[in-house]
């Protein structure tokens, strides 16, 4: 089941919406309608469960001339903190498919984290950045 907390945010903010989007909520970026730079983001709830936890997603990245759309990365952030370092990211066009990624995710008590999926305009301006089927299961990868 999704569990998404944020809206797609085109500008260079954090934004946080409540209540979350409705089922079947995805995020996709048209890099030609924005500028080099500018980002959208993605979060899931805050989660404080003591447990190792296994995130699914999809993800397209892809310009037909082969150019790079941009990228596409996966931030945990700890405890409302900054957003720290990518625990995953991917670049360039990927070709005219959707992609699957599972990421194992652990925290421990009393450490609260959200994930944020950010994508990134590249230089180049063309192509799709697109994440889909986004699962938080309570078990490992």
């Amino acid at each position: 089941m999704p569990l998404f907390l944020g809206a797609v945010n085109p500008h260079n903010n954090l934004h946080q919406s409540s209540p979350p989007p409705p089922a079947g909520s995805f995020m996709m970026v048209n890099s030609s309608q924005h500028h080099a730079g500018q980002r959208a983001q993605m979060l899931l709830r805050p989660l404080s469960e003591n447990d190792t936890h296994c995130i699914q997603f999809s993800y397209f990245l892809y310009s037909r001339d082969g150019h790079s759309p941009g990228a596409l990365d996966v931030y945990i952030r700890v405890n409302g903190g900054p957003r720290g370092s990518a625990v995953w990211n991917i670049s360039g066009s990927q070709g005219h498919q959707w992609h699957q990624v599972e990421l194992a995710v652990s925290t421990f008590w009393p450490s609260e984290y959200q994930v944020v999926f950010e994508a990134t305009v590249s230089e180049e301006r063309q192509g799709y950045i697109a994440l889909d089927d986004i699962m938080l299961l309570n078990y490992p990868c």
